[in-house]
């Protein structure tokens, strides 16, 4: 082989060679690139209508569980007492301050003006079975109107005691929601609930009549320091074909209720054993300590 040849031959193993280099490389930078995690776009936090980012910037304050006690009293006419109340028309907001819950209240019902019908008298008093001994407790976001249960009792302390309170139970007459948080802390609640009803269960001694709360009216609304006087137009409404000859039309007849609130008095008061001989009305219980 010529010195010419040779050079040839030399040359392009040479070049094979870088070629095969240039290619091995490649093809490593290829796997290299292939075993890299593909990274993804993200996109710019949009920015929010208050001008700020909607991520990663400060929350908005939490919504308030009750409206504004402001705002819901608005329009309302406040009346001092032992339990504060706020009336516009014929609803009526009551606010039960933390020092009135789990108290006894005593509730006297009576009839201020009548029909001149059966026990529906002016003056009387009214009630089935014992007095009305009321107490309220706050069950999650309500208020519960309970009746005590007054007829068995025993000494405190005593297993009596304890056999007394498994045995018997009150008598949960509403549930009332709570509408906001009143200016002395206390929940106010709607007592047009209670008293805008047949509480006094008149339709009992009026078969037939029944309740009619959109023709019914506040006739008063008094607060005191110890008590709190109440009174409804309650109208109750029949059958024309029923026979009252005391009222000029039966549909429509109208009865004042009055209600007597007021917290129990802790007054030392010992009662008296129960002579047949002396008085009329009696409070009967029975004592499972004697």
């Amino acid at each position: 082989m010529t010195s010419s040849a040779r050079a040839l031959l030399v040359g392009l193993l040479c070049f094979a060679q870088g070629w095969g280099s240039l290619a091995r490389a490649e093809e490593s930078a290829d796997k290299k690139d292939a075993a890299k995690p593909e990274l993804k776009a993200e996109a710019a936090p949009m920015p929010s209508a208050t001008g700020g980012s909607s991520s990663g910037g400060t929350s908005a304050a939490p919504k308030p569980k009750y409206p504004p006690a402001a705002e819901v009293l608005k329009d309302y006419t406040k009346v001092d007492g032992l339990i504060p109340l706020y009336q516009k028309d014929t609803r009526l907001l009551a606010e039960i301050t933390p020092s009135l819950m789990n108290r006894d209240f005593i509730v006297l019902t009576s009839i201020a003006r009548g029909i001149g019908e059966g026990q529906l008298l002016g003056g009387m008093s009214w009630g089935f079975g014992d007095d009305w001994l009321w107490t309220f407790r706050k069950v999650d976001d309500d208020i519960h109107v309970v009746r005590r249960n007054i007829r068995f009792r025993a000494a405190k302390g005593s297993p009596e005691e304890k056999a007394v309170r498994f045995a018997y139970t009150d008598s949960v007459l509403f549930a009332l929601p709570i509408v906001t948080m009143g200016p002395s802390g206390g929940a106010i609640v709607d007592f047009s609930q209670i008293f805008m009803s047949d509480l006094p269960q008149i339709g009992m001694a009026m078969p037939g009549f029944i309740f009619s709360p959109s023709k019914s009216t506040w006739a008063e609304v008094k607060g005191y320091r110890d008590n709190v006087e109440l009174q409804v137009a309650a109208v109750y409404g029949g059958s024309p074909s029923m026979d009252l000859e005391t009222v000029p039309d039966n549909r429509g007849i109208t009865i004042h209720v009055h209600y007597s609130i007021s917290l129990l008095p802790e007054t030392g008061y010992q009662p008296r054993q129960a002579d047949d001989r002396v008085g009329y009305f009696l409070t009967a219980t029975k004592d499972y300590s004697k």
